[in-house]
């Protein structure tokens, strides 16, 4: 290995050059190098707020050099095509979205899986005092009207729309839905419905103590992200506990995120769905004790 850094410091100088990779003497060197590469320093060394745009589309905020440093592996290994909107298929058009909103609306309230959901919410949430929802914030739906998961989309939207009515009563004063992928259609759409669509990472400078977060299967930095911003009133998505489990040593950072919102949170795992696998993997959290 020696001898093949030597080679190429000679053909280093040979060209004049006195930076190159061939002046790298040993691999731990060379992977400082490219880790310059994929992820440059920051110029200040301890930065209160952070924005890195990942190749996957997300503008990440990352709040703290030590964050930074500790989230930087899960935004290099992020090598996803950049996530831009969904492509609308020929032919679809509003109206016939909105005859699959009605159908996939059917398909959902006459299943199990929201029937016993509706009763979870009705024990555990709606008459708990600690836990008080002002708004609701949406992370990573995807496109219903295009791309390879729009069906997920399409049962993840009337698993929202659903749970929302169920907690009417909170009286909720926004809902917001942000996600790279969204295309006019889906942003027309969900306009009928009501809903304002954001731009990244203007969802995460909404999140508040009083925030539903509906956030199925989002990618886990972008999670980290949210509940660090605030820890909401109830999340409905990943499985933090299996995240500490599988990946707790890689990032400390995220670690320490997951378990204090585990600390002061009760849970459940979302009921089975019979219909599509979108269910797996996700838990529904809701605050132990009133916001101070």
């Amino acid at each position: 290995m020696a001898g093949r850094f030597e080679k190429c410091k000679c053909m280093d100088e040979q060209r004049g050059d006195t930076k190159g990779f061939g002046s790298l003497e040993t691999l731990s060197d060379l992977l400082n190098a490219f880790a310059k590469i994929l992820m440059p320093p920051i110029s200040d060394p301890r930065p209160k707020r952070l924005q890195v745009t990942a190749t996957d589309g997300w503008t990440h905020i990352l709040k703290g050099s030590k964050n930074y440093k500790n989230r930087q592996h899960l935004l290099v290994e992020s090598h996803l095509r950049p996530l831009q909107p969904s492509e609308v298929p020929e032919g679809l058009n509003l109206e016939t979205v909105r005859e699959r909103y009605k159908t996939y609306g059917r398909l959902w309230k006459g299943s199990e899986c929201y029937k016993s959901l509706k009763s979870i919410l009705h024990r555990d949430l709606l008459d708990a005092e600690q836990v008080k929802v002002t708004q609701c914030i949406c992370l990573g739906l995807g496109s219903f009207t295009g791309g390879k998961t729009w069906k997920a989309s399409w049962y993840q939207l009337v698993a929202l729309v659903s749970i929302l009515e169920i907690l009417g009563a909170h009286k909720m004063e926004h809902v917001y839905l942000q996600d790279p992928t969204f295309n006019d259609l889906d942003t027309e759409f969900l306009g009928e419905l009501g809903y304002t669509i954001l731009k990244t990472p203007d969802a995460l400078n909404k999140m508040t103590s009083t925030t539903f977060l509906f956030a199925p299967h989002l990618e886990t930095v972008v999670v980290a992200e949210a509940l660090e911003c605030a820890s909401p009133s109830v999340y409905i998505g990943n499985i933090l506990e299996d995240w500490i489990i599988d990946h707790g040593e890689e990032s400390m950072a995220t670690k320490e995120t997951f378990q204090q919102f585990l600390d002061s949170s009760a849970s459940v795992v979302m009921p089975e769905f019979d219909q599509h696998t979108w269910y797996l993997f996700t838990r529904i959290y809701w605050r132990l004790q009133a916001d101070r």
